[in-house]
């Protein structure tokens, strides 16, 4: 076999090839280092008012803080109901003897002067059990009481059936009185008659018999009611029995 010859010239360059598949993916490189920080940046814009929250719990109650200064008066409220009468209290002493009364057996009239006193006169008493009469018709006796519901100036004893005047004027007095037979009743004044009931229950049943009058007096003059002779009249803790009187006006000086 012969040498070699010497080499030809280059060729024409051929055509692309296809290409080639992709090979597999490489490993992570290592992290670089971090940056420096930048410059803080500019403040957002407010935001919009986020939804309300939750009620908390209720915390504990603090101590009681100092008083405050005292307020103004407050007005004046409307009146009240009256009170309850109080209890009757002890007759009190008697008084001197007035001047006579000089207009006994004249018509009595309106005074010409009649004042306002301070001290007001009323008296209303009750008997809760029944009263017998002496025996015999030319007798009589003193109707006394149990108990006073009222006695405002202290003037009337209910223990002895008495009034005594302390307050010159002229008063109005009325009574009544229950009984199942016949009774008799006098008020006097001075022990002079006045006015009387005298009422005869002749079947037994139970009556009401009443009178009243308007009496001029002067301080010590007194007026109580009298039971006739051998009458009686009754009562019970119904109270049927009462004698009541009151200052309609006082006058000035004595009568």
């Amino acid at each position: 076999m012969g040498a070699p010859g010497p080499p030809g010239l280059q060729g024409v360059q051929g055509a692309f090839g296809v290409p080639g598949e992709n090979g597999n993916p490489g490993t992570h490189g290592t992290p670089g280092v971090p940056g420096a920080a930048g410059p803080p940046g500019l403040n957002g814009g407010r935001g919009e008012p986020g939804p309300p929250g939750l009620n908390g719990d209720s915390g504990l109650q603090g101590p009681p803080g100092p008083p405050g200064p005292s307020g103004p008066p407050g007005a004046t409220g409307e009146q009240g109901l009256p009170g309850i009468p109080g209890e009757a209290g002890a007759p009190g002493p008697r008084g001197s003897i007035g001047m006579p009364n000089l207009v006994a057996s004249k018509t009595l009239s309106v005074p010409k002067n009649p004042v306002v006193v301070k001290e007001s006169v009323a008296f209303t008493a009750v008997r809760t059990s029944d009263l017998k009469g002496h025996s015999g018709r030319g007798s009589s006796k003193d109707v006394t009481y149990d108990m006073a519901i009222t006695n405002i100036g202290g003037y009337f004893d209910h223990t002895t059936g008495r009034f005594t005047c302390g307050v010159n004027g002229t008063y109005f007095f009325i009574f009544h009185i229950v009984h199942n037979r016949d009774t008799q009743v006098i008020l006097v004044k001075n022990n002079d008659r006045q006015v009387s009931v005298h009422g005869d229950a002749g079947n037994n049943t139970r009556e009401s018999y009443s009178n009243s009058v308007v009496l001029q007096l002067v301080v010590g003059d007194q007026v109580w009611l009298k039971l006739g002779g051998a009458h009686h009249l009754s009562s019970t803790t119904e109270r049927l029995t009462s004698f009541s009187g009151f200052l309609l006006f006082a006058e000035q000086g004595t009568l």
